[in-house]
């Protein structure tokens, strides 16, 4: 009896079964470890994450802030001529926004011309490239663009134009005119002919939206578009 205790015990304290926890240990050691490496990298994954998104997030807020600085900038003189010309401020500050990238394309940003028009003979011009829906497709194209010296005096450029027509045409955007809706105006935009974009009063009407433009509407207070 005792010797056969004596021999489990040499079997349970030989080399090869400390060797055999030691490997235990080893392995549970190693999972350990990879337990705790993959939290990490989790954790780096998920702040990474966070501010990626904190980034975009902020990217986002900036450019929101700078083209509501864009139909501030411009309220103002909208609302002056709508006084003149009949046409929403929603309208001529959608229409801006769509034509200048919000002000940000080279035409509006260096030459103040917020709407694309094309130079007249001797007028003050820049030749810059454009794209225009011709045949079905955008394609580019070279032209020389009219150059302003502000974007209030492009705003009201455009807004004559609308009120007064084209060289060949007095009566092009009368319905334009004649409308009291952003609705009414954006649609007879588009049916006059004035733009080549198949989905140009969709866009305008999209921007309204998007936008809250119709604020800049009437009724509004005259004392402060005369100060």
């Amino acid at each position: 009896m005792r010797s056969d205790y004596k021999q489990l015990a040499k079997r349970h304290h030989s080399p090869s079964n400390r060797r055999t926890k030691r490997k235990k240990r080893r392995a549970f050691g190693c999972i350990g470890c990879g337990v705790m490496l993959g939290g990490l990298v989790m954790i780096g994954l998920l702040i990474v994450f966070a501010l990626g998104q904190w980034r975009q997030t902020s990217q986002e807020n900036l450019i929101e802030q700078q083209r509501q600085e864009f139909f501030d900038s411009l309220g103002l003189k909208s609302q002056e001529l709508y006084q003149k010309t009949n046409l929403l401020p929603s309208i001529l500050l959608a229409q801006a926004a769509l034509e200048s990238d919000f002000g940000t394309s080279e035409l509006s940003a260096t030459y103040h011309n917020l709407f694309g028009v094309k130079a007249g003979p001797n007028e003050p011009s820049a030749r810059l490239q454009t794209k225009e829906y011709l045949n079905g497709e955008w394609v580019d194209i070279e032209a020389d663009f009219r150059v302003y010296e502000s974007n209030e005096e492009s705003l009201e450029a455009h807004a004559n134009l609308l009120l007064y027509g084209t060289s060949w045409n007095a009566q092009q955007y009368h319905a334009v005119m004649a409308g009291n809706t952003p609705e009414e105006q954006a649609t007879a935009l588009g049916a006059s002919g004035y733009a080549t974009d198949p989905n140009y009063t969709a866009k305008i009407l999209q921007l309204i939206d998007q936008y809250q433009l119709t604020t800049y509407d009437p009724p509004f207070e005259m004392t402060t578009i005369n100060e």
